[in-house]
């Protein structure tokens, strides 16, 4: 399940964020992984991320939490020039 609970109550929303892996988070959230499950401590991917100043991490998480989707326009998530 996208949304499974370690023993700390992280799902892979919250590790993406902990380890400020926005693509991987996009494909979680894409394929329907929930951005408002807390963990242990009351956290959620958006609060961690704030917290650690992820701000790619907390666009994506706080545009889902709004309602929108990631692939919306205003979410640009390359910085790679195209090719």
């Amino acid at each position: 399940s996208l949304d499974k609970q370690s023993r700390e109550g992280n799902t892979p929303l919250h590790y993406c964020v902990i380890q400020n892996q926005p693509e991987s988070m996009r494909l979680l959230l894409r394929s329907g992984a929930n951005a408002s499950v807390e963990n242990n401590n009351g956290k959620s991917p958006l609060s961690i991320a704030k917290e650690r100043n992820h701000h790619l991490c907390e666009e994506m998480v706080s545009i889902i939490v709004k309602g929108t989707t990631v692939n919306d326009p205003p979410l640009a998530l390359s910085t790679r020039p195209a090719i």
